[in-house]
């Protein structure tokens, strides 16, 4: 109908050749790299919740298990790439990048200073044409289609092109009748783009209540980061599981409600554990079982 065409064209984005994305194309893995030890170096400043300081290495499968995060501190050793958590949540070798997405990149509309140098520098440090990709792949064998965030890529900041991408996406779910996936990360809007950024929001709303009046399921992984607009956008659609020890999830982030109310937060403040405490969620998921989990709910 109207209404749809409507937001169909919302949004301003550009398109690249495929010499210019083979420039920089690459997939990159931020997971850490244990020694031969089998331990990795422990983060500087680490404190116990007494404040005692702590300086013997980690050991690798213990900090695997907790998901790369310190459980003396709570630090997160490795914000993963998109790439990592395709790694963990799809059949291997099976994500096949959408060919009518992967030129989609952002747009500087505004002429905002210095945006469109580090677009390019941030392309070459994360392999990627933008923050989210887009495709097809399997989880177990059963096909999905699948949206990835690299919070990498400029804080894996919402934009325009990404409302554009995850509307093609539904597209392609509602066409295959097959569940879409959409794994979140991300600080809010891009800033580099103005109000426009968050014209998106609610296209993306749009396109994903097409996929549920269609009868497919909507997924969303919540990983650390997921705040401001991307946790009010995608982030708050469907089936929601959110990744067992992350932090950083909310509207406002730590820092900025205790400048604002003048009081500390608690040290497990806006973390998975401190949600499901408050309940503010249901569901989570370890990576290491991530494809068994979605396996069980697309099944359900």
């Amino acid at each position: 109908n109207n209404r749809i065409r409507r937001w169909k064209n919302i949004g301003h984005w550009s398109a690249t050749t495929k010499q210019a994305i083979l420039s920089f194309k690459s997939i990159k893995s931020r997971i850490p790299t244990p020694q031969k030890s089998g331990y990795i170096k422990r983060h500087i400043g680490c404190r116990t919740a007494a404040g005692k300081r702590i300086f013997d290495p980690q050991n690798y499968n213990s900090l695997f298990e907790n998901d790369f995060v310190c459980p003396d501190c709570l630090h997160c050793y490795s914000r993963l790439s998109a790439w990592d958590y395709i790694h963990y949540a799809l059949d291997e070798n099976s994500f096949i990048e959408h060919e009518e997405t992967k030129f989609l990149v952002d747009k500087d509309i505004l002429g905002f200073p210095d945006y469109p140098e580090k677009l390019k520098e941030t392309q070459a440090k994360t392999g990627l044409a933008s923050a989210m990709i887009t495709g097809d792949g399997k989880v177990n064998g059963l096909l999905v289609v699948y949206c990835g965030t690299d919070f990498g890529f400029l804080g894996g900041s919402y934009c325009m092109s990404s409302a554009e991408k995850i509307w093609r996406a539904a597209e392609f779910a509602i066409d295959k009748k097959v569940p879409i996936i959409l794994q979140a990360a991300g600080g809010g809007a891009r800033m580099h783009e103005g109000c426009s950024s968050m014209v998106g929001i609610p296209k993306a709303h749009v396109a994903l209540t097409r996929v549920e009046r269609a009868g497919l399921k909507v997924i969303t992984l919540i990983t650390d980061p997921t705040l401001g607009g991307v946790a009010i956008g995608y982030a708050s659609r469907g089936i929601r599981l959110f990744e067992e020890h992350a932090g950083n999830i909310g509207f406002s982030g730590k820092r900025v409600i205790e400048q604002y109310t003048g009081h500390k937060t608690s040290r497990d403040f806006q973390t998975t554990e401190w949600l499901k405490e408050h309940g503010h969620m249901e569901n989570s998921f370890k990576l290491k079982t991530l494809r068994k989990t979605l396996a069980e709910l697309i099944k359900e």
